[in-house]
């Protein structure tokens, strides 16, 4: 083997080692990247959770809300109710009179 063979088959041997650590380096990369993205689909499906459980309770504040003020306004409610009622009877009382 001429001296110049020789040189290039260190270089092309130097050149194959580099390729094989950047393919490694190229693995532990993707292995991070991937479990990083694993991660952050896990939070994100943590945080749409949260996100429903509290859309759901923001729900039910409102609905409580709303009770609350329909019992404020609940008395004055049946008295209008009672009124209609009795103005109804009184219809058909004179209906079938």
């Amino acid at each position: 083997m001429t001296l110049e063979e020789s040189r290039q088959l260190t270089l092309l041997q130097t050149r194959v080692r580099q390729l094989i650590l950047s393919y490694r380096e190229l693995g532990e990369k993707y292995a991070k990247a991937t479990e990083a993205l694993r991660q952050s689909r896990a939070e994100n499906e943590s945080l749409k959770a949260q996100c429903q459980a509290l859309n759901e309770e923001m729900a039910r504040a409102k609905a409580a809300r709303i009770v609350e003020v329909c019992s404020d306004d609940a008395k004055a409610a049946r008295d209008r109710i009672n009124r209609i009622i009795r103005e109804v009877d009184r219809c058909i009382a004179l209906l079938g009179a």
